[in-house]
């Protein structure tokens, strides 16, 4: 059920839900998250009617939070919300496997090219080829797979795709 909320959700709303739960020290039950997606839904109306509260009573204020929460979804780490760099020199997100890294950009619906949130590769402004190797394709350098990784990868993903126990054994 969560699942289905989370796609409903704006992009922006959903990348700071995911930003969230992926925040170091968060003790959040993976397997049931309803309550805290509520809770961090609550939050966020909170948010809004704080913001729509200022903006009647300053026109000025309007456009600095539409730009301040635009620069805030958009840039930065989608790992850590603190905004203080960009996923591409996160050291948590360069650190993990590329199938580990590919997983947290389709949880975030972030841009495989320029790894931000709020749009898809294919509507990417800043896409370029990977280059790692002479590698042509449309991906950021960080996501460029060895062809083991590859075969390994596709490999896990069928065996959760059959729920099969006895493959890749």
């Amino acid at each position: 059920m969560v699942g289905e909320i989370e796609k409903k959700l704006p992009s922006s709303v959903f990348g700071r839900w995911v930003r969230y739960m992926h925040e170091d020290g968060n003790k959040v039950d993976k397997s049931d998250r309803f309550p805290e997606l509520l809770k961090f839904l609550i939050r966020e109306r909170r948010s809004v009617e704080y913001t729509m509260e200022g903006i009647r009573t300053s026109q000025t204020t309007k456009s600095a939070m539409v730009h301040s929460l635009d620069v805030t979804t958009k840039s930065g780490c989608i790992i850590h919300r603190d905004g203080q760099h960009k996923t591409g020199s996160c050291r948590t997100f360069i650190s993990k496997s590329v199938a580990e890294k590919m997983n947290i950009l389709k949880e975030s619906r972030a841009c495989f090219s320029c790894l931000t949130v709020g749009h898809t590769i294919a509507k990417c402004r800043r896409k370029k080829q990977c280059g790692v190797q002479g590698c042509t394709r449309l991906h950021h350098n960080l996501l460029h797979r060895q062809e083991h990784e590859k075969v390994e990868t596709d490999l896990t993903t069928t065996c959760r795709q059959r729920q099969t126990l006895f493959c890749c054994s």
